[in-house]
């Protein structure tokens, strides 16, 4: 009986969201734009990039084209920043396409639709 509200005061000191009643983190997609396809070497069937923000090695890209996306990408390497190599898993990118991953991030959100 004494041991529950030792235990909830340690869940809200740790952060446990129930014992505080604060809305749970709640995954939300969100795409962002990383870059630019700077060259394509059809022959090796890879991709060099020009990146604000350095994806990680294996992450996967979409390639896009206007609204249309055209192309998607293993991410492979970074050596020197700005610019990044990547396989082309499937698609034909050109110079000049514009690359983009889908992110999760994390939002609280009130349980109560405050």
């Amino acid at each position: 009986m004494i041991l529950m509200p030792a235990l909830a005061v340690l869940g809200a000191a740790w952060g446990d969201s129930s014992a505080t009643n604060e809305p749970e983190a709640k995954p939300v997609l969100v795409e962002l734009t990383i870059g630019r396809v700077l060259r394509v070497n059809t022959n090796y069937n890879y991709v060099i990039l020009q990146c604000g923000s350095l994806p990680s090695t294996a992450e996967e890209a979409k390639v896009c084209r206007g609204d249309a996306v055209v192309a998607r990408l293993k991410i492979s390497g970074s050596d020197r920043f700005p610019f990044v190599a990547a396989d082309v898993i499937e698609g034909h990118p050109q110079e000049g396409d514009v690359v983009k991953q889908v992110m999760k991030k994390y939002a609280r959100t009130p349980d109560d639709g405050r």
